[in-house]
Parts: structure tokens; C-alpha cells; sequence
């Protein structure tokens, strides 16, 4: 995953027990914003994956014919959620801002 402005690559010493989860889903600032709630996300940061170019940029990815997807790569606290949970924590429903 290409880090962004927003995020590096690198997680912090201090998070070193942690497991790490990408996912992709549409607008990466909007899925950033969700997963930021979920107990157990450690920190956010936002890119894109897949595809071909070196250096995509978000006018690359809406037709996929770069073949990347805006993601988001999250350290987790493994103790507080797991893989096999964290797909119900962020789809779960959620009250109209």
C-alpha cells in the first residue's frame, strides 16, 4: 500500500504487539472515519493498493483501470478485536449524524 499524506508505513515501537488490517472500501476518508471509532484501532492511514503505477494519486483510482483501490491500513490491538470481528464492528449500524 502507497502511504499518503495523511499516514506513513512505519507503526511506532510502541504498538509493536499489534496485528495489522487493510481494507478497502470505497472513499478511503470515509471508511477512515468509521474504523477511527471501532475500540481497538490503534491509528489510521490512508493510501491506495493493487494496480500498476508507482505513484497513484486519488484521479487514478474511480474507473480502476489503474487497477489500485483507496484503502485503509490499521494497526489493532489484538486483545480488543480481531480480523474475524473487526467486519461486524465497522459494517455495524450506526445513528444518522
Amino acid at each position: 500500500m502507497s502511504a499518503s499524506d495523511h499516514g506513513t508505513d512505519s507503526i511506532s515501537p510502541s504498538v509493536s504487539s499489534s496485528e495489522v488490517a487493510v481494507i478497502a472500501g470505497g472513499c478511503f476518508w470515509g471508511v477512515e472515519d468509521i474504523l477511527r471509532t471501532v475500540p481497538g484501532v490503534i491509528d489510521t492511514y490512508v493510501g491506495y493498493t493493487g494496480g500498476h503505477l508507482e505513484n497513484p494519486t486519488s484521479p487514478d483510482t474511480p474507473d480502476t483501470k489503474s487497477g489500485h483501490a483507496q484503502a485503509v491500513r490499521l494497526p489493532f490491538h489484538p486483545a480488543v478485536l480481531s480480523c474475524g470481528t473487526l467486519p461486524e464492528r465497522w459494517c455495524s449500524p450506526r445513528p444518522a449524524p
